[in-house]
C-alpha cells in the first residue's frame, strides 16, 4: 500500500494567536461560525488535519493565554483555579 506525502500536509488555514482570555473569546466569536476551531495542545487535532480529515478555515492557538494556564480539572470534570 502506498500513501501519498500530499496527503500528509494540512490544508492552508489561518493562525490566531490571543494573549488575553478577552482576545480569545471575541476572536472565537468571529471566527467560530466560519470553522474556527480552539488548539490547545494539538495532540489530537493536528494529525486529523495531516490526514485532511479535518480541514478548519481558523486556529485559534489559547496556549499564550497566560489566564487559562492556571485551570486544572480535577477528576476530569471539574476544573479549579489555582
Amino acid at each position: 500500500m502506498h500513501v501519498s506525502l500530499e496527503k500528509m500536509k494540512v490544508a492552508p488555514f489561518r493562525y490566531h494567536a490571543p494573549r488575553t482570555i478577552d482576545e480569545a473569546v471575541t476572536l472565537l466569536a468571529e471566527v467560530a461560525p466560519l470553522d474556527g476551531r480552539v488548539l490547545a495542545g494539538g495532540q489530537s487535532l493536528v494529525p486529523i488535519m495531516a490526514f485532511r480529515l479535518t480541514r478548519p478555515a481558523h486556529l485559534v492557538d489559547i496556549n499564550g493565554v497566560e489566564a487559562l494556564r492556571r485551570l486544572h480539572f480535577v477528576f476530569g470534570m471539574a476544573v479549579r483555579v489555582v
